[in-house]
């Protein structure tokens, strides 16, 4: 991994692994990790943050482009991961 790609917090680094790994099947699946710095970037509120967890269609394309350049990670992988929960209501 370059230098310019790495994220020097370990919990984020360790989020953005389980996204590239195929991990994440729920986007629920991270509320409990990093909540505060992930929010933040984000600029929700934390019980904004856990409704579009456990609602993901409330994730607006700003929200995914936001989170996946906080973690460094391709948009469309959370992108198909809230696809694939849509798709299984």
């Amino acid at each position: 991994m370059d230098k310019e790609n790495q994220i020097d917090d370990p919990v984020l680094r360790s989020i953005k692994s389980m996204f590239e790994h195929g991990e994440v099947k729920r986007m629920y699946e991270i509320h409990k990790l990093s909540p505060t710095k992930i929010t933040k970037a984000l600029g929700l509120n934390h019980g904004r943050y856990i409704d579009k967890l456990s609602n993901p269609e409330k994730f607006s394309v700003k929200d995914i482009m936001s989170l996946s350049t906080l973690l460094r990670i391709n948009p469309e992988i959370v992108f198909r991961i809230i696809i694939g929960e849509l798709n299984k209501r």
